[in-house]
């Protein structure tokens, strides 16, 4: 197909959900059902049997912060895991990740997984860096007890940041 692209992938403990975050999308296509037999037809072409895992998933508009919000899309099967993987910490990293990729960067926690699609072919260490510590944030997020991600409570930086919202 002529698009090249570069993959890190680890395997991650199994979750019932899928969460998955890249450039944001028109609103019209952030709402799309991916479900549908004719998405789903093509996705399989893009992402072969791991299609089916996002046949649920909907757009979620609560997970991360505003700016995040503002440059990703995210769409999960849960919105709750949504929120919980996606925190200042893994924020930090994923905007880390782009001011020295410079590309669109796309990150999928599949249910037994974790993908980070850099949309160019490259072979710098230090883009290659950049993917893998985005990878591994997101590997530590999904290791911690979901007690300890929903409903934690927040930091002093975010408690601050909070009330001058």
């Amino acid at each position: 197909n002529g698009r090249t692209e570069t993959i890190w992938e680890a395997s991650a403990p199994t979750l019932e959900d899928v969460v998955l975050f890249g450039p944001k999308l028109p609103p019209v296509l952030a709402k799309i059902n991916l479900g549908g037999s004719l998405v789903q037809f093509a996705l399989s072409y893009l992402l072969g049997s791991d299609a089916k895992d996002l046949a649920d998933v909907q757009e979620v508009q609560s997970a991360g912060s505003v700016s995040f919000n503002e440059q990703f899309t995210v769409l999960a099967t849960s919105s709750e895991c949504a929120e919980a993987l996606i925190d200042s910490d893994l924020e930090a990293i994923v905007f880390k990740a782009l001011a020295k990729l410079k590309k669109p960067l796309v990150v999928l926690r599949w249910r037994d997984r974790i993908q980070v699609r850099l949309f160019t072919h490259t072979k710098s260490p230090a883009d290659m860096d950049a993917m893998v510590k985005v990878g591994l944030e997101v590997a530590s997020q999904s290791a911690r007890p979901q007690s300890e991600r929903v409903g934690r409570q927040l930091t002093d930086a975010e408690q601050r940041i909070f009330n001058k919202a």
